[in-house]
């Protein structure tokens, strides 16, 4: 590896690698305002807010690298072209061919880099996004515990007063809608507390009233207890399994999917598993095109036709 190749070579890189992590660092700040509403609704700590939009980089990276890549290629030949080092290495005899081996070179890592991630760690990532999003706004979680409103989850609505500092809930309100042919019924006690048990979740109610609505004898039953075990699980918890979207599968599970599925589906598949292979030649695209525009002709004060177009396209000065 030449001189010459490791130090542009290095301008590239450098200032590809620059454009992608600002974007990228834009972008994912934007896209990670969209799972705000999981801190705000369903108490999810910062620690498992941050590890999910983690989750957004790999698909983040595939889609903006090949531009950032383009506009770090034409920013450093710009600079090259103005500091007059291209005139300088063309008057040593330096090929158009040496001079776009390293950005060519650079632009087939970053192929490799990107068939990569799309093929193995963009689905994979995509769906631990997608399932733990899932499971933390199906869970059970304090946006049900709110204080001073009536919050409602599937039909189950429950209120609570207040909060105190002893973990008690005083004031509770529960009204379970009928379900799997028990009545519906509605629960009244003066303070509870949540607790887990096994793979259970229970609410330890005291001294309160349940009463049970039973529409096809349209009568009513109640009774008194001083403490009682109200089970939320089935009440709260989502029993609907989660359908899998097209950027969560493989090329493989993409371009030969199940005899069931629809053929609207399918056309949604092959166009995913033609976005993921397609994409990363951008980077091959955008370095022959701009070193062969660029490179082509005598460098000077008097450019030709295509790459004044081009520079001023781009505004480059």
């Amino acid at each position: 590896m030449t001189l010459l190749f490791k130090y542009v070579f290095k301008k590239f890189f450098l200032v590809s690698l620059t454009l992608t992590v600002l974007i990228i660092s834009v972008l994912w700040l934007a896209q990670s305002l969209r799972y705000m509403d999981l801190i705000v609704n369903n108490s999810v700590s910062m620690g498992a807010y941050f590890s999910l939009v983690a989750y957004l980089l790999p698909d983040l990276f595939v889609i903006i690298s090949p531009i950032a890549f383009a506009i770090a290629t034409l920013f450093c030949f710009n600079r090259l072209m103005i500091t007059h080092e291209l005139a300088a290495l063309r008057s040593l005899g330096i090929s158009n061919l040496r001079l776009s081996l390293p950005i060519l070179s650079l632009a087939s890592g970053l192929f490799t880099f990107l068939m990569f991630l799309n093929i193995t760690i963009v689905p994979a990532s995509f769906q631990k996004l997608k399932q733990q999003e899932h499971v933390m706004r199906s869970a059970f979680s304090g946006a049900l515990l709110r204080e001073g409103s009536f919050n409602t989850s599937k039909g189950f609505t429950l209120y609570v007063r207040e909060h105190n500092d002893k973990d008690e809930l005083p004031g509770i309100f529960i009204y379970q809608p009928a379900k799997n042919g028990q009545p519906a019924h509605t629960t009244l006690a003066e303070t509870g507390q949540v607790f887990k048990s096994s793979d259970r979740l229970l609410f330890l109610l005291k001294k309160g009233m349940r009463q049970d609505y039973t529409p096809s004898t349209r009568q009513y039953a109640h009774f008194s207890f001083d403490e009682f075990v109200y089970d939320l699980t089935d009440a709260i918890s989502s029993s609907e399994s989660r359908p899998e979207r097209a950027p969560e599968k493989s090329i493989r599970q993409l371009l030969n999917p199940d005899a069931s599925t629809l053929e609207d589906m399918r056309r949604r598949f092959r166009s995913e598993a033609h976005q993921r292979i397609l994409l990363p030649f951008l980077c091959l695209l955008d370095a022959l095109l701009i070193s062969g525009i660029l490179l082509s002709g005598e460098l000077g004060r008097r450019y030709n036709r295509q790459k004044m177009v081009l520079r001023k396209h781009f505004n480059l000065h």
